[in-house]
């Protein structure tokens, strides 16, 4: 109910701000020119009759309007007003169908004639969680009313989506909708008419974006992201402020002091250079107090919607109390997202020939030579990959010693990691055969840490 009023009150497609629903009234043309200085910001106004006591003043319509800390009331026939501090008001009450009573000091102001019962009871819920809230509070509460059904089509047809995930604004093309949420994503849904499709884009993996003019049903915004190029039909006057505020909601996302998909280096230049990630170490310190038995730790996948949630939750700079989570695979989860998603993998793009190489030539040296070469390229790596490189490895081999438990020992480990910890570079194709061996690489830096790593 509320909702179909929403639609007509908060501002339509294209315009994420809800303080531009309306045009500004003139409220210094009814109550002074100083008005608005007094009253803040004019948030909306409800057509409707007034009357002080059990006296209806006038039968036709007047505005009342809402402010950030007013009740403003005029009609232009019989230049009625009325003017009421919301901080003054003793009670407020819904009254017969379509009406609104309001107790300030010794008046009763009764309101009534709204256009629907539905505009009645907006009113009568922005009033209270303005008074008892605050201005902020509202505010946030119309950006979720604003979009709630639309939080309902994104959470139907992406489950994968994280139960904190909301839209925050939404564009139409000809085949279907784009959804833009607060975890710096893009959801786009095929309407009934349209081949059915949809499509997630992470801000955070764009890298351009660019509005290509149409002629006839508007412009293609097209936005690149480091895996593949889409591109969206915007129809009409909607193209420009489309592109425009994917743009910004992009910069902002860049300008976010990131945890997921910053390089190891400015993660641990912004945290004051300490000798590995915070959250690595918070995250490793969880794990082997409550998740090291866990059976099939690493192997076994948390939920992805609650990964999403924490990975935004984590790069917000929320704390997070781990305790508080019941799934042991959460924390693990985490932490394999971590090194996924960083730039340049832990043994580094630049050496992976490198150790692959090495690793080839295993049958012709013997196990102390093997060692003796890997340790060699291990010093040649960036400082702050070989310490996290020596923390992780020498972390899989404590959960490899409780095998017994959780089913993990080495060979399984290698398996899970060695995609994390190694990475092809981007000119060279996929190959089963190298796969092999970074899993075997892996699996030697695990059951042999303590020579790898060993500093003397």
């Amino acid at each position: 109910g509320i909702l179909m009023e929403l639609d007509d009150i908060i501002s339509g497609e294209g315009d994420p701000s809800p303080l531009n629903a309306v045009p500004p009234h003139p409220l210094q043309k009814y109550f002074g020119p100083d008005i608005t200085e007094i009253t803040g910001k004019t948030i909306e106004s409800f057509l409707c009759s007034s009357s002080v006591g059990s006296k209806l003043e006038k039968l036709s319509a007047g505005f009342l309007t809402l402010t950030e800390n007013h009740l403003l009331y005029y009609s232009t026939i019989g230049n009625i007003r009325h003017q009421i501090v919301l901080i003054d008001v003793l009670g407020m009450t819904k009254v017969a169908t379509r009406s609104i009573e309001i107790i300030q000091g010794d008046a009763t102001f009764t309101f009534t004639g709204f256009s629907s019962i539905y505009s009645r009871d907006l009113l009568f819920d922005m009033v209270n969680i303005l008074r008892t809230k605050g201005y902020p509070a509202l505010m946030d509460w119309v950006q979720k009313m604003k979009f709630m059904k639309e939080d309902a089509q994104v959470h139907q047809a992406f489950p994968q989506a994280s139960s904190e995930e909301r839209v925050i604004n939404y564009f139409s093309t000809p085949n279907g909708r784009l959804y833009i949420t607060n975890f710096d994503n893009v959801y786009f849904l095929s309407n009934a008419m349209a081949q059915k499709g949809k499509e997630m884009i992470s801000l955070k993996n764009v890298i351009d974006i660019q509005k290509i003019p149409g002629m006839i049903l508007g412009s293609s915004i097209d936005i690149t992201t480091t895996e593949k190029k889409h591109s969206f039909k915007i129809v009409g006057l909607y193209a420009e402020p489309c592109f425009k505020y994917l743009c910004q909601v992009w910069e902002n996302c860049k300008k976010k002091p990131r945890i997921f998909g910053e390089p190891l280096h400015k993660i641990v230049e912004r945290e004051g250079g300490q000798y590995i990630p915070r959250l690595l170490d918070e995250l490793v310190s969880h794990i082997r107090e409550k998740s090291m038995a866990s059976q099939g730790i690493f192997r076994i996948s948390a939920s992805k919607s609650q990964l999403d949630q924490l990975e935004y939750l984590i790069d917000e700079g929320n704390a997070i109390d781990w305790n508080s989570y019941g799934d042991p695979h959460l924390a693990p989860g985490i932490l394999k997202k971590m090194f996924r998603v960083l730039p340049d993998a832990i043994f580094t793009e630049e050496f992976y020939q490198c150790f692959l190489s090495v690793h080839a030539s295993k049958e012709c040296l013997t196990e102390s030579e093997l060692i003796v070469k890997y340790r060699s390229l291990i010093k040649l790596l960036p400082a702050i990959h070989r310490q996290v490189g020596e923390y992780i490895i020498r972390f899989l081999g404590e959960v490899a010693s409780h095998s017994k438990e959780n089913d993990m020992d080495a060979s399984n480990l290698a398996i899970v990691w060695a995609p994390l910890l190694f990475r092809t570079p981007e000119d060279a194709s996929y190959n089963i055969k190298e796969a092999g061996s970074t899993i075997g690489l892996v699996h030697v830096f695990i059951t042999h840490h303590d020579a790898i790593f060993n500093h003397a």
